[in-house]
């Protein structure tokens, strides 16, 4: 597919409409570079009472994936976001407003610019030391896990060339949170977060999950 491939965008709109709820509202890139990516809002109803932020146009571009996973070399991207967040565009100015835009406008271009590839339990910090995404979240760094909240059928597209995308969530991380998916993996993350009740919907304040602690035999 080239760059701003029509059949493509209406795909991914048909798909996001489809399988989570009605587009409110595209925020439109102006400028871009190699890749266009849009982000698309559905908003909050009863069956989904957060925010969904979807990527259009990452998966424009195939990822250099290792050939034993070959049939993840296309992505888009979402974010869920608390009920309560203010998505106007007017409060864009506002980093505490903005920043999971803006994150995931830098994870769809991630792939691109470092020759490298995105799915399921990569994780990508800001800088290193990681840093917050604003200043009111210390989150500073995310891992990218199945959508969950919104399904299996969300999960992938068949594009109209018979490839096909699928359909990351983005989860922020706090930085103790990161180390521990370093150190110990994806698995004992979500365990970590079963235990401290963290989801995948951004609060920018919640709750840190800890991992278990591991005791000396004497």
């Amino acid at each position: 597919m080239n760059p701003g491939d029509g059949d493509l965008i209406a795909a991914v709109s048909d798909h996001i409409e489809r399988s989570v709820g009605p587009i409110h509202m595209v925020f439109h890139e102006i400028v871009s570079d190699r890749l266009h990516i849009d982000v698309y809002h559905v908003a909050p109803d009863a069956t989904r009472p957060f925010h969904t932020l979807v990527t259009s146009g990452m998966s424009e571009a195939a990822m250099n994936t290792p050939d034993e996973v070959g049939e993840f070399r296309f992505a888009e991207l979402s974010i869920l976001l608390a009920p309560k967040w203010d998505l106007r565009q007017e409060m864009f100015e506002d980093e505490n407003h903005y920043w999971p835009i803006r994150l995931l406008k830098t994870l769809a271009r991630y792939p691109g610019e470092n020759d490298t590839w995105l799915g399921y339990g990569h994780s990508v910090a800001t800088a290193n030391p990681p840093t917050p995404f604003a200043p009111g979240t210390e989150l500073s760094a995310c891992v990218l896990l199945a959508p969950l909240s919104l399904g299996e059928q969300f999960f992938t597209l068949t594009r109209p060339d018979g490839a096909t995308t699928h359909f990351w969530t983005v989860v922020p991380l706090y930085a103790d949170e990161l180390e521990l998916k370093m150190q110990k993996g994806t698995d004992a993350l979500l365990d970590a977060f079963d235990r401290a009740g963290v989801d995948d919907v951004v609060h920018p304040t919640r709750p840190r999950a800890r991992g278990r602690k591991t005791f000396g035999i004497f």
